[in-house]
């Protein structure tokens, strides 16, 4: 039986080690009213809810909610114990990822690929943004002389810029973030 803890550790080196792309991996980040256990940001938003063998599905239907406004793509990874019940707790649209135990090596199997999202929202993205992110991206398009509230930040970004524009800016504000706060494994680009 396979325990959160490992699972995350998984799923987060499995994230990493593709070497075609830049990604920074988010542990445990708010999201709405409940905590996503990974948050993945490249061009995109995508984020694993973890179920381990441990679990259960008490809770899943007010997360996919909070997963499903916030990000582009979204997976529920699950420990063997689950293999039979979790791609009918998830939306279609959701990805399914398992991470078991064989012969004493994890090993990490994609079920299910994500499809995109169409339930996401920009304006809940540009809520995952701290002030001085918002403030860079309206300075970059020279969108105010004038101090703004981050509520007035985030309306003129949304008027102001076309949604895939948008979405690549708020990802470049998470993946640059400087977040000591919280545990983030990056992966380093050369």
């Amino acid at each position: 039986m396979l325990n959160e803890s490992c699972i995350r550790e998984a799923l987060a080196e499995w994230l990493m080690s593709n070497p075609n792309h830049k990604i920074r991996v988010f542990d445990e980040l708010q999201i709405g009213e409940c905590i996503a256990d990974i948050i993945s940001v490249t061009d995109c938003i995508t984020g694993y809810e973890i179920k381990s063998d441990r679990d259960t599905y008490t809770r899943l239907n007010g997360q996919i909610k909070m997963y499903d406004k916030f990000c582009n793509f979204c997976y529920l990874v699950i420990g063997a114990k689950h293999i039979k019940s979790a791609g009918s707790k998830i939306p279609e649209h959701w990805g399914l990822i398992l991470i078991s135990k064989k012969e004493n090596k994890l090993s990490i199997e994609l079920l299910r690929k994500a499809q995109e999202n169409k339930f996401a929202k920009l304006s809940n993205q540009l809520s995952l943004l701290w002030g001085n992110e918002l403030s860079n991206i309206t300075k970059r398009f020279q969108l105010s002389k004038q101090s703004m509230s981050k509520t007035q930040m985030k309306q003129k970004l949304l008027k102001s810029l076309i949604p895939n524009k948008l979405l690549l800016h708020i990802c470049d504000q998470l993946f640059e973030r400087d977040y000591t706060a919280h545990r983030i494994m990056t992966k380093k680009t050369y």
